[in-house]
């Protein structure tokens, strides 16, 4: 009895957690349509129950270094984008759209669309609000070069010049194909399946906004990190790897002002992050992307992985 029990629990022990389920869109639509005609229940009220029990599709974003990719604050790299999620609605990657692409230039002012504009693309799965992101999870793995400022601030948040900012794209009606303008075809979307996914050619950068460019073209940023978009910064002087998980929520409502925004500074966020606007400014179809940044001679940013869960309501 005592061998078999023991047996039993050491299966238990070493068997492998079982994996959250996470629902599709098609998913969420059967719960809605199952509680919609078992009540009846009035929509508003199945609306209300989807969103308590957090039943939301995702989008899973990952990129790793083999070797640490190094960002360093002297000439051109000092500020680079690392990885971008799919468009807001979807849940994989739009061909050509990926983390080694180039930075789509702003174009102030963008004629905007509305979740309409993606029912071509998404059909009876399209999201129906205009802002639909109740999450956006972030996964980074870094480190600084291990080295450097004040003695008091290492191994702390404070004092750190290597940090993550987040950043944002957004699909302009009103942008025109460089393809297109030359007489030929667009290029920026599957020629498999040229219309199930929009094209590329139409987005610009919204987040972060830069503030001039050099000689050569490149974008400038501004210098210091910007608290309202600022996700984690390393570790002061610290040489070891390690892992932030950080929740930006639609409901966050935290003061820059209060207690609970000095805790996040604390912990290396940004002080303006806990207000819960730029989860709740997202768009159908935009994209979530992050930025790596250093900044002074001798700081270096070591980037070995980073995630995007992005959750949204349907």
């Amino acid at each position: 009895m005592t061998d078999k029990m023991g047996a039993v629990n050491q299966t238990e022990s070493t068997a492998a957690p079982a994996t959250p389920f996470e629902p599709s869109p098609l998913d969420v639509l059967v719960v809605k349509t199952m509680l919609a005609k078992s009540g009846p229940l009035p929509f508003e009220l199945v609306n209300r129950i989807i969103e308590w029990a957090e039943y939301w599709p995702c989008s899973h974003s990952f990129i790793s270094y083999q070797s640490p990719g190094l960002m360093t604050s002297r000439g051109f790299g000092k500020d680079i984008l690392v990885i971008r999620t799919p468009p807001i609605g979807f849940r994989r990657p739009v061909a050509h759209r990926n983390s080694r692409n180039g930075v789509i230039p702003p174009a102030p002012p963008i004629q905007e669309c509305t979740p309409e504009y993606f029912e071509k693309y998404l059909g009876a799965l399209t999201p129906t609000l205009l802002h639909p992101v109740r999450k956006v999870v972030f996964t980074i793995q870094s480190h600084d070069q291990g080295w450097g400022g004040k003695v008091a601030d290492k191994n702390t948040f404070q004092g750190s010049w290597t940090w993550f900012e987040v950043g944002q794209e957004r699909i302009d009606l009103g942008a025109t194909c460089p393809d297109e303008e030359k007489g030929e075809k667009c290029k920026h979307r599957p020629l498999d399946k040229p219309d199930r996914l929009p094209p590329n050619c139409k987005l610009r950068q919204t987040v972060p906004v830069p503030i001039s460019k050099d000689i050569g073209g490149v974008l400038e940023y501004k210098l210091l990190p910007d608290h309202a978009y600022m996700i984690q910064c390393n570790r002061t002087a610290n040489g070891r790897p390690e892992t932030h998980t950080i929740t930006w929520s639609y409901t966050d409502d935290v003061h820059p002002d209060s207690a609970a925004a000095e805790a996040l500074v604390e912990k290396g966020r940004g002080r303006e992050t806990g207000m819960g606007a730029f989860v709740r400014s997202l768009m159908v179809g935009d994209e979530v992307s992050v930025w790596a940044k250093a900044r002074f001679p001798g700081w270096t940013n070591h980037v070995l992985s980073i995630g995007i869960d992005v959750y949204w309501a349907l």
